[in-house]
């Protein structure tokens, strides 16, 4: 497996990522926020072709980007939303999982804080969109709303490996052991943590 994190610079760095298998050209965006030059570069130079774009919360992002990825490549939208800006998708939701360019994709629900966010898991690697970023859980919404979030994600975690790779729209990749024992916002609180 192939993985590239493509990094857009807007009010704050955005991460997108691209995944890829070994040897075949067919691959899976995840979470565009926009269509840079040096994205273009990389899908490119790399000879991969966009097949899917995986959204994990479209409310949340700014997909000003989708627009042009689809006029440049026949791909398939995946997002719990009907259509994204006007263009369809094919809907997901939790449980679901999708076999796309040779990869399980496995969408985790974090229903308990919004019917609409998912998050994506292939292979050991978790894409997580704007719900965390390592070290913090998103910090959008009311107290309530961050609470209904940390307890969504400490039921995923639970279910997946401690060394799964969390890929997240904003700051640096980290693991769910990592983010079960440091991140205060996730710390348990029957272990006497903030939450």
């Amino acid at each position: 497996m192939r993985l590239f994190t493509l990094n857009v610079e807007q009010q704050e760095t955005e991460n997108s990522y691209l995944i890829a298998p070994d040897n075949a050209s067919d691959a899976i965006l995840v979470d565009p926020t926009s269509f840079t030059v040096s994205m273009l570069r990389t899908i490119e130079d790399n000879e991969l072709y966009i097949r899917s774009i995986l959204l994990t919360h479209p409310r949340e992002l700014r997909v000003s980007g989708i627009g042009t990825i689809l006029k440049v490549y026949d791909a398939t939208l995946y997002a719990t939303y009907p259509n994204v800006h006007g263009y369809p998708t094919a809907r997901v939701q939790g449980g679901d999982t999708l076999e796309l360019s040779g990869f399980h994709v496995k969408v985790l629900s974090l229903d308990e804080y919004s019917r609409h966010a998912v998050m994506f898991s292939v292979s050991s690697f978790l894409f997580c969109g704007p719900a965390m970023s390592a070290g913090i859980v998103a910090e959008n919404g009311t107290q309530i709303e961050r609470m209904l979030l940390a307890e969504a994600l400490r039921k995923q975690f639970s279910m997946l490996s401690p060394t799964t790779l969390l890929f997240p729209l904003h700051g640096p990749p980290s693991t769910i052991e990592a983010e079960l024992t440091l991140n205060i916002d996730l710390t348990d609180p029957s272990d006497g943590g903030v939450l």
